[in-house]
């Protein structure tokens, strides 16, 4: 029952410091800083983040993203069709959790904060766009801008309980179902406070070698479906795509594509 639910990413909004520049920086240098909100467990991981970046484009600019690491909030990915070819029905998360607007609208203070610090505002030729006096109105705004960070995880979620949702074991085994293992971001159970990527990367090579361990001492034959380097391209140019309808945001808005955003690394079955 939990495969396809507990759909998490990380929510997030930016604030626009009217850098604008003739002259692209090159390559570019990401930065993210990771903080505690006022009502955060200072104990436990940070569940806020600012992400900056050089400028690029024509003409060149930047903003200070905010992203909320911990949401709340929670999707699905369902089946569109019994057709194995039809897009998936994806439904993001977005803040439907009202707590998670609360944190991401402190969040947004605080990166309007960076965008109008006076070290920047002297290599700005714009200012940031008038921040809101009324909670109500910079509540509306968050809402309203929120995208979402291609951070995908927990729809194929690790536990020990199929009954609260676990989908897979802690070998990445698919629960009731003889060799089958899933071994991919979904089976993260919740937002990590930072990005997945590496975390994905360790997922798929500590399981990756249980597997190997248990397939050489196993009679049974085997398949291999690895996403190559080239397919996890296509797929990260063609499963995430902006909506027509989306903002005029630097944050990802999703549409469902030919292949899911929790495209397996690995789908083995002995």
């Amino acid at each position: 029952p939990g495969v396809g639910a507990n759909l998490a990413d990380h929510p997030g909004v930016d604030v626009d410091p009217g850098y604008r520049s003739d002259h692209d920086a090159g390559p570019r240098i990401f930065t993210l800083t990771t903080f505690h909100s006022s009502g955060h467990d200072t104990a436990e991981a940070p569940d806020l983040a600012l992400w900056t970046y050089d400028p690029f484009g024509e003409p060149a600019e930047t903003t200070v993203d905010v992203l909320l690491l911990t949401p709340r909030s929670r999707g699905t990915v369902r089946l569109r069709s019994a057709d194995p070819y039809a897009p998936p029905r994806i439904t993001l998360p977005g803040l439907s959790d009202p707590a998670d607007v609360d944190v991401l609208v402190e969040g947004y203070r605080r990166a309007y904060d960076v965008a109008a610090h006076a070290a920047l505002r002297s290599v700005c030729t714009g200012a940031p766009p008038p921040l809101p006096a009324a909670v109500d109105e910079l509540r509306e705004q968050v809402r309203r801008t929120v995208g979402s960070f291609p951070h995908v995880v927990g729809t194929c979620a690790m536990g020990p309980d199929p009954g609260r949702g676990a989908v897979v074991d802690p070998s990445g085994g698919v629960h009731g179902v003889d060799r089958l293992s899933v071994i991919d971001a979904s089976i993260i159970p919740t937002a990590p406070s930072g990005f997945p990527h590496l975390i994905s990367v360790m997922l798929a090579e500590r399981l990756a070698e249980h597997l190997n361990r248990t397939l050489s001492d196993s009679a049974h034959s085997s398949v291999l479906l690895a996403r190559s380097a080239w397919l996890a391209r296509w797929c990260s140019r063609h499963a995430v795509r902006r909506s027509p309808d989306a903002p005029a945001m630097r944050s990802t808005h999703w549409r469902a594509a030919p292949f899911a955003p929790a495209t397996p690394y690995l789908l083995i079955m002995q």
